[in-house]
């Protein structure tokens, strides 16, 4: 370890880090053929440095893809560098890396107490952006002051008889983005976190990906129970969990088993999803909102929910401003009062709205009204 700051090429370890203008170090990661040699090398260099372990916290150790990588070096690192550089530091090389043909090593990350403590207070980098409700623009959904209470960002249980789409909802309103790893590697194991079909990716850091907050919608009508369990993709590679990639967003499950919310708020209690794999044992750190969305809340009851949501069947005179929103003309109330209870939904309203468009193209020269009657009629069976 006495050369361990010395600039050269190199073809078993690197050492990165992050320094200010003062010299004062803030970011330490370090390469190596296998862990314990990666923790040498990084102990070795806080004794040369008379800096304290106690002084700094591991925020990420495992292997790391290097395949494609002819060498690892200040130059090919542009994306740490630019984060680093945001943060006021200068990335620094003990020289370059020559992976001669090696996929993985072993990398071992460490910033400084203060600088976490820095981007805490920021809701920067590492904790991974800012996640806020933003109500101000939202115009034509129902019980909006129910829908309200999602600004306290806790679990919620939605008896949803009005037919809310609550995933175009929460798209419309939560506002921000947050740090997702990329991938997360135990030992020769890898679970890919970053799902491209779920996560709309804003940048790149590193081995992490700043994501649009996760609104993750799953439907027991139409989609697998098996997408809560770790799936192999290929060889060592894994999915992870729809309730890891939903990390700090939102899951939302439409009358999903009893057994599967339990399960999921049980991990939420305890705050890490315990598994084994390939005969061992892990826990990994899970945060994400939990809404079931259900027409018979009664299913779950006992599971103490934070929060419960009840939106009825639309009245009379609510379907009649949707309409209206829509179309721009009032139907007649009476027309209107004699839609069945269980079609007084906006999925109904959206069906009406799209039956009178298309009766409008066939007869130009009738009135909405009456297409709308017609639209009624032909929706409830009077036609």
């Amino acid at each position: 370890m006495e050369d361990v700051e010395i600039p050269r090429e190199r073809y078993d370890s690197l050492v990165f880090i992050g320094v200010r203008r003062d010299g004062t170090v803030e970011f330490v990661k370090v390469y190596a053929e296998n862990r314990e040699k990666a923790m040498q090398l990084l102990e070795g260099f806080f004794f040369r440095r008379g800096l304290h372990p106690a002084d700094f916290v591991v925020i990420e150790q495992g292997e790391e893809d290097v395949s494609g990588k002819a060498m690892i070096g200040t130059r090919t690192e542009k994306e740490l560098s630019a984060t680093l550089a945001r943060l006021g530091l200068k990335l620094v090389s003990n020289g370059v890396l020559y992976t001669s043909g090696r996929d993985t090593f072993y990398q071992i990350t460490a910033v400084s107490r203060g600088i976490l403590a820095e981007l805490k207070g920021e809701g920067a980098e590492l904790e991974g952006g800012s996640v806020e409700i933003d109500l101000s623009g939202v115009k034509g959904y129902p019980y909006i002051e129910k829908l309200r209470l999602f600004e306290l960002r806790e679990d919620v249980l939605v008896e949803n008889k009005a037919g809310v789409d609550l995933e175009e909802f929460l798209n419309t309103v939560v506002r921000g983005t947050v740090r997702i790893p990329a991938f997360i590697d135990l030992d020769e194991n890898r679970i890919l976190v970053y799902d491209g079909m779920f996560h709309e990716k804003v940048s790149d850091l590193h081995d992490y990906v700043m994501v649009r907050v996760p609104v993750i919608y799953w439907d027991a009508y139409s989609d697998d129970i098996e997408d809560f369990k770790l799936r192999k993709v290929a060889g060592n590679i894994y999915s992870a969990p729809l309730f890891m990639k939903a990390h700090r967003g939102y899951l939302i499950l439409n009358e999903p088993p009893v057994g599967l919310v339990q399960r999921l708020l049980s991990i939420k209690r305890r705050g890490y999803f315990r598994f084994r794999l390939e005969g061992r044992k892990y826990e990994i750190p899970v945060d994400f909102m939990l809404v079931v969305e259900t027409k018979d809340s009664s299913k779950y009851v006992g599971m103490n929910f934070p929060i419960l949501i009840l939106l009825p069947e639309l009245h009379a005179t609510e379907i009649g401003r949707l309409i209206y929103s829509r179309l721009g003309i009032k139907p007649f109330i009476p027309t209107v009062g004699s839609i069945p209870k269980e079609l007084r939904t906006i999925p109904a309203v959206e069906n009406i709205v799209r039956l009178v468009e298309k009766l409008r193209e066939k007869n130009p020269h009738r009135s909405l009204d009456e297409l709308i009657d017609d639209a009624i009629a032909m929706m409830t069976g009077g036609v």
